[in-house]
């Protein structure tokens, strides 16, 4: 079983996440302006929306891979189903089939429990799923697995979690007695241990062999229940060559048996290097299997810093986990990135040491010659390691006082320009201002067309009279004519007569 991978990817997520809040929340504290707050608002946004994004793609990965599980797991029942009613099929192939599938179901099932994308009542309609396979593998539903596991409430609900709550507490049990079935089978069908000589190898060698070996048995456990004859027996060619091997390069017969007997669960993570040429294509692979996550990671982060790789090389890790086709861990780039990245994957707490290790035997230990030299190649690639990061440390420092400077300079040339934006806003607040006095003030079109009327008929009389008054004769001042006209305007009139009675006297 693993040592809690999926928990500890998780707590580092979360905590990685967690730090990126912190972080934004405190420059949002730290901003002086409304502008860089807004910007630093929408960038919280958009990292709670990745978030949430990321969240859903994997639950709906984890839904596609649980289904496409449970349908292999399905073909896998209906082939030794088929086997277990041909009367050719001899009683020793049948229990191995029968092992077999139930070591199936029980990874199935551990992979169901231990997926932290899907719901408890998700998990539960998985493992219901994989008890009816179990129970009738011709029969296919018609629908897909988790089709309205959203609308499932109340009894429905608690019952799945109830089949959650049971098969997590008797998975233990039921690996426990799959591991002494296969146990049990491979003594009885263990061939004689050959008598092959055994010549000094190195611990690499040694390792290589033992890699072989549970390579060559998780192909026979995986394969062979569904294998014809001549298909299982050179699975059986290949899992004797690889035991004579290991019997070759001095691994002990305790370590062949266990490795044997539990290729299965020391198999459950792939873990890959590749060495990619520019053009993307892979000129170098090295794969191997383990146990647990943590040894996967521990094996990948020594053989990037172990291996001598080619310089400006372009390196990929990848670590697998069996039953599951999205990769559970990933480091792409230079070999500086991989090295930075596979060493977070290996953290130095001490974890406890489980039943099952304790009881896998050690690993001969190699010689001093051996030890001296692998110490000093390590010392090598440590002191090359320290000089790359002193000068990558230099470089971003350099980086960092050119950014923080420029940050000073744009942050003064923004003060400035809020200030200025804060001038011409009030300024143009004034002009719009005294613009609608302005137009309140003046008058009406058609009141200045009147008055213009008005001043033109005036104007016209005035011509009028002016000329009227100035006739040629009369036009020089001093004039005789000017001065009779005038003489004649200012004799008085002749009063009427009256009869003193303030009357008008009658005519005789």
């Amino acid at each position: 079983m693993s040592e809690r991978p999926v928990e500890d990817e998780i707590i580092d997520q979360a905590r990685h996440f967690g730090r990126a809040l912190m972080s934004m929340a405190s420059q949002h504290g730290r901003a002086v302006s409304w502008i860089e707050q807004r910007r630093i608002r929408k960038e919280i946004s958009l990292a709670l929306r990745q978030q949430r994004r990321a969240e859903f793609l994997e639950r709906q990965m984890q839904k596609v891979n649980t289904e496409s599980s449970v349908e292999r797991y399905r073909a896998h029942a209906q082939a030794v189903t088929q086997r277990a009613n041909d009367p050719a099929v001899d009683h020793d192939r049948r229990a191995r089939d029968q092992i077999a599938l139930r070591s199936h179901a029980a990874d199935l099932q551990a992979a169901v429990l231990n997926g932290r994308s899907l719901t408890p009542v998700e998990q539960g309609i998985a493992l219901d799923g994989i008890d009816a396979v179990t129970a009738f593998p011709g029969h296919r539903p018609k629908r897909a697995m988790f089709a309205g596991a959203n609308r499932v409430k109340g009894i429905d609900a608690l019952r799945y979690r109830a089949t959650v709550a049971r098969t997590r507490a008797a998975l233990p049990q039921q690996v426990a007695e799959l591991t002494e079935q296969r146990r049990q089978a491979d003594a009885a069908r263990r061939p004689q241990k050959p008598a092959a000589p055994v010549r000094d190898a190195t611990p690499q060698e040694r390792e290589a062999a033992v890699q072989q070996l549970r390579r060559a048995q998780l192909d026979w456990d995986v394969n062979a229940p569904t294998a014809d004859r001549a298909d299982l027996n050179a699975y059986d060619r290949q899992v004797q060559a690889a035991t004579n091997n290991a019997v070759e390069v001095g691994v002990s017969a305790e370590r062949i048996a266990y490795e044997r007997a539990h290729a299965v669960e020391n198999s459950k993570y792939t873990a890959s290097v590749y060495s990619l040429r520019p053009g993307g294509d892979q000129a170098q692979v090295i794969q191997t299997v383990h146990p647990t996550g943590r040894e996967a990671a521990e094996w990948t982060h020594r053989t990037v810093r172990s291996t001598n790789w080619v310089p400006q090389v372009a390196l990929k890790a990848v670590i697998h986990e069996r039953g599951v086709e999205a990769p559970a861990r990933v480091a792409d780039g230079t070999y500086e990135q991989v090295s930075a990245r596979t060493a977070e994957w290996t953290p130095t707490r001490k974890r406890p040491t489980t039943t099952q290790e304790s009881a896998q035997p050690a690993t001969p230990v190699s010689t001093d010659e051996d030890r001296l030299a692998e110490v000093e190649k390590q010392l090598k690639a440590m002191a090359q390691d320290r000089d790359r990061l002193m000068s990558k440390v230099s470089m971003l420092q350099r980086g960092m006082d050119s950014v923080t400077a420029d940050r000073d300079e744009i942050r003064t040339k923004l003060t400035a320009a809020e200030g200025r934006i804060e001038s011409l806003t009030n300024r143009n607040t004034r002009l719009a201002a005294e613009i609608d006095e302005v137009r309140r003030d003046q008058p009406d079109i058609e009141d200045l067309r009147a008055e213009r009327d008005q001043y033109k008929t005036q104007r016209d009389r005035a011509i009028d009279r002016l000329t009227q008054q100035t006739a040629a004769a009369r036009e020089r001042p001093g004039g005789p004519e000017r001065v009779a006209a005038e003489t004649n305007q200012t004799q008085p009139m002749p009063s009427p007569i009256t009869n003193g009675h303030n009357g008008i006297e009658r005519s005789r």
